[in-house]
C-alpha cells in the first residue's frame, strides 16, 4: 500500500519495493532520503512524487484500491530482482540459494515460488499458474501479459437487514412452534 505523509516541509513516502521506482525518486528530487522505513522528500516536491508513483503504481491521491487475485499465465523469472504486477512486487529471492518468498501485503494462494541460476546471475522464478492476492490501485487492476487479473468482490455486510431478517425468522420460528405444541 502506498501512503504519503506530509509534515515539516517534508513528505514521507511507503510504497513496495520497486527497483526503477527508488531509482528514479533518486534522480529525480535532490535530497530524497531513506531513513530506514520511508523515503524523505522535501514538501516541494510533491507533484514530482505523484507523477511518479503513478508513472510507476498506478497511484493517484484518490485511487480506489481493490483486492485481486492474480494467476501467473506463464513461467516468470526476473535477473537479479522481483518479479512485479502493476508495479507492486510479488515475489524477491536475494541469491540463487536463498529461496524466494512473498513480499509484503501479497498472499501466496497456490503455486511454486523459487530461486535459481549462477551464484552471480540468480533468478526469481514464479511458476505457470501460481495465485496470489494483493490490493493495487482500480484502475490498473487488468490482466496482462504475464497475469490474469481477477477483482474480488469485497464484502459488504448491511448489519441492519441482517437484524431485520432475524427478526422476521424469530417470529416465524415461534410461530410453528405454536403449531407443533397444538398438534401435539
Amino acid at each position: 500500500m502506498i501512503t504519503l505523509k506530509e509534515e515539516n516541509g517534508k513528505i514521507g513516502i511507503t510504497s513496495p519495493y520497486n527497483t526503477k521506482f527508488v531509482s528514479d525518486l533518486k534522480k529525480s528530487i535532490s535530497g530524497a532520503k531513506w531513513n530506514g522505513s520511508l523515503w524523505v522528500v522535501p514538501s516541494e516536491a510533491k507533484q514530482v512524487v505523484l507523477d511518479l508513483l503513478k508513472e510507476h503504481y498506478g497511484y493517484s491521491s484518490d485511487a480506489k484500491y481493490v483486492t485481486v487475485k492474480i494467476k501467473a499465465k506463464k513461467y516468470l523469472s526476473q535477473l537479479q530482482s522481483s518479479i512485479s504486477f502493476a508495479g507492486v512486487p510479488i515475489a524477491r529471492a536475494t541469491g540463487r540459494d536463498s529461496g524466494a518468498r512473498v513480499c509484503d501485503d501479497v498472499f501466496k494462494i497456490s503455486g511454486e515460488i523459487t530461486s535459481s541460476g549462477s551464484v552471480k546471475n540468480w533468478h526469481t522464478s514464479i511458476e505457470e499458474g501460481s495465485e496470489f492476492q494483493l490490493k493495487v490501485p482500480e484502475n490498473i487492476a487488468i490482466s496482462t501479459e504475464d497475469w490474469d487479473c481477477e477483482i474480488l468482490q469485497e464484502l459488504k455486510i448491511d448489519i441492519e437487514a441482517l437484524k431485520i431478517e432475524k427478526e422476521k425468522l424469530l417470529k416465524r420460528l415461534a410461530f410453528i412452534e405454536n403449531i407443533l405444541k397444538e398438534i401435539e
